[in-house]
């Protein structure tokens, strides 16, 4: 098995850090003017550029015995349909009705059994100022999918505009690759332990919390008594923000001018992102 499949050591955490309410997906939505497509037309689309993203056709397969991180396989089960879902907005088909529905599916923790993105098309959005026809896509793919193929994500395939993207239209139809067996998993785990110290320590901390999870919930427990006693000691400020976070989400957005940000960041010699992340805490200090 390739060792290229493996996750790394951060795309791996974000799986660990992942429970209850606190998801690690990333999600955005896009709003285009124009008729909005068919879904057919839309699916045929998107499967047809899904050979430069191969990623979006795997899954993740855990190592037995938690003996070294997940490594992505091909789904021989994948279905383009499954990831690409199909709303219409009730009328009028206002923005605070697109974020309601995006607040919804933000809150729904994708599937570990499939590879780790869903894509929406919606439909019954209001018309622009100018009248212009306008439709959304809602796009929610894992922190460990997206950082492991350094952002080059499904949107930034299907909005290109560049012509290498259409020649790959005509892509040769894809066969998915046999799926290793758990031996198979934890022999390619154990061979990597051989090259590489720091996997072997890995692999020893590993084996010895599998006995201790008969008793996590009681180990839990106490861990949560311990850290409610150490939080009244040195506790976080009280704010708004430092609360326990629950399953449901809200998406809300401003408009803001991308040639004012590109003047800013220009100007500073810096990235768009610098100036949208100072601009977003400037706002979080003014408001706390």
């Amino acid at each position: 098995m390739a060792t290229s499949d493996r996750l790394s050591g951060l795309d791996s955490a974000f799986l660990h850090l992942e429970s209850g309410g606190a998801h690690m997906h990333v999600a955005s939505i896009m709003v285009f003017e124009g008729k909005a497509p068919s879904y057919d037309d839309f699916r045929e689309f998107l499967e047809a550029r899904l050979d430069r993203v191969p990623r979006y056709r795997q899954r993740l397969a855990f190592v037995p015995l938690n003996q070294g991180r997940p490594v992505w396989v091909d789904d021989p089960y994948f279905n383009v349909r499954y990831h690409l879902r199909h709303s219409a907005l009730p009328s009028p088909g206002a923005d605070e009705q697109l974020a309601a529905l995006a607040g919804r599916l933000f809150a729904e923790r994708l599937d570990r059994d499939k590879p780790l993105w869903e894509m929406n098309l919606v439909e019954g959005l209001a018309p622009a100022a100018d009248g212009q026809p306008r439709f959304a896509v809602v796009v929610k793919t894992h922190h460990a999918l997206v950082d492991g193929i350094s952002g080059v994500d499904i949107t930034s395939v299907l909005f290109s505009a560049s012509d290498e993207v259409e020649s790959n239209v005509e892509a040769q139809p894809w066969i998915a690759r046999p799926t290793p067996s758990g031996p198979d998993l934890l022999g390619a785990a154990l061979m990597e332990r051989v090259s590489n110290p720091s996997e072997a320590l890995r692999g020893v901390r590993a084996i010895a919390r599998t006995p201790r999870r008969a008793v996590a919930d009681v180990v839990g427990r106490v861990e949560q008594t311990g850290a409610l006693a150490w939080a009244g000691v040195r506790s976080a400020p009280h704010t708004p923000l430092n609360q326990p976070i629950g399953s449901h989400r809200r998406y809300g957005w401003v408009n803001a001018s991308l040639a004012s940000f590109k003047h800013i960041k220009n100007g500073l010699d810096g990235t768009i992102n610098d100036a949208v992340l100072a601009t977003v805490s400037l706002g979080l200090g003014r408001w706390l």
